[in-house]
């Protein structure tokens, strides 16, 4: 997914390369690959096991 910044207002998401890179193109435009999802971080087991 793409995120295309216009001169002014939100991002848009767009997931087709080549309109991406068609707005992007426009004076004042610019585009970002969107960062992927944060996986949800799983506890960690303790190394060493209080005895």
């Amino acid at each position: 997914m793409y995120l295309v910044y216009p001169p002014e207002g939100e991002p848009i998401r767009i997931a087709d390369e080549r309109l991406a890179e068609d707005l992007a193109s426009r004076p004042g435009w610019r585009m970002e690959l969107e960062p992927d999802e944060p996986k949800p971080k799983r506890p960690r087991r303790r190394a060493a096991e209080e005895e």
